[in-house]
């Protein structure tokens, strides 16, 4: 993110300078034609309007990036809060399940990945068949 933002700030600096040149000849070009100090800041203005436009189009542009990362990572939360918490809701539903009422210790959870939560539902499962053994 701060390359990219470096990288406009380089290419507005670049093209303000371009602008500010051609402000300059043109106010050169002016002073030899003998014209007056308003043509100067006619000139002046315009090369400011510029420069305020850049800033402002740059500014939104920046703003709308840093709004799209915000939104793409709040997207990217939610899906992997999803990922990590729907098997474990599964897991404390199954032991919840057993635990209820006079505890039947037949029933087993159901292993449905080989991640953490799928270890733990096949690990407490041997550990029943452990126990009625």
């Amino acid at each position: 993110m701060t390359f990219l933002a470096l990288s406009f700030l380089n290419d507005y600096k670049a093209t303000s300078l371009e602008d500010f040149r051609s402000v300059i000849e043109n106010i050169q070009a002016a002073e030899k034609n003998d014209s007056l100090a308003a043509d100067r800041q006619k000139l002046i203005d315009e090369f400011s309007a510029k420069a305020d436009a850049k800033i402002h189009s740059m500014a939104v542009l920046l703003i709308s990036i840093v709004a799209g990362v915000f939104v793409l990572a709040t997207i990217g939360a939610i899906f992997i809060s999803s990922l990590i918490g729907n098997p474990v809701s599964r897991a404390a539903s199954g032991l919840e399940n057993i635990s209820s009422g006079d505890a039947d210790l037949t029933q087993r959870l159901p292993v449905t990945a080989n991640d953490e939560t799928g270890k733990v539902a096949r690990f407490f499962n041997i550990f029943l068949e452990n126990e009625l053994l």
